[in-house]
């Protein structure tokens, strides 16, 4: 494609270290929760109610920090663009290669600014890519059936749109949006 090599975006890791922190503080208030179950500050009816609330915490906990742990150690990039398309590995719902072809628009949706606790803008990058295709449904098939599982539930959720979370990758996001927007331009070209 000349001037357009492929690009690597890596994956941002730091909103996995603050999801990873929630699920062990999760993990941690359920072993709490499960220890202090009998103590006999509670009433004997609420003990049973405690020992659920422990146990389901540590279940949420785990599940939250074993991909977030995972996605942290791995080195492979969150997006690959290239000449055949965008390569998607964001998330446990990403659909891999989104080829050009298939692609009919892309935005970013920026998401309205928060406030810190002292009451100060927090200027960090909020927002998704919005890539709308023409076929969700080839996107579908293909890894294990939770991933199958988190796919669908995502298309019943976004219909024919693949959302990127812009906090995932260690990109400039207005950057990455001026490249994709020239590549699927390019790509166009060369169609026509």
């Amino acid at each position: 494609m000349g001037n357009f090599e492929e690009r690597v975006i890596p994956l941002g890791k730091d909103t996995l270290l603050a999801s990873l922190v929630g699920a062990i503080i999760a993990v941690f208030c359920g072993i709490i929760l499960l220890w202090l179950a009998d103590s006999t500050v509670y009433t004997p009816e609420s003990v049973p109610k405690r020992r659920f609330g422990g146990f389901l915490l540590l279940i949420v906990g785990a599940i939250g920090a074993f991909p977030s742990l995972k996605k942290m150690l791995r080195t492979s990039p969150a997006l690959i663009i290239n000449d055949k398309g965008i390569f998607d590995d964001t998330r446990l719902s990403s659909v891999g290669l989104i080829s050009w072809n298939n692609i009919i628009d892309i935005t970013y949706i920026h998401q309205r600014k928060s406030k810190t606790l002292f009451n100060e803008e927090f200027n960090y990058k909020k927002g998704w890519l919005n890539i709308t295709v023409r076929d969700r449904g080839q996107y579908l098939t293909g890894g294990h059936f939770i991933k199958r599982l988190a796919k669908r539930l995502e298309a019943c959720r976004c219909g024919n749109h693949i959302y990127i979370p812009a906090t995932l990758l260690k990109w400039d996001i207005d950057d990455l949006q001026d490249i994709i927007q020239r590549y699927l331009a390019h790509y166009r070209k060369l169609k026509a």
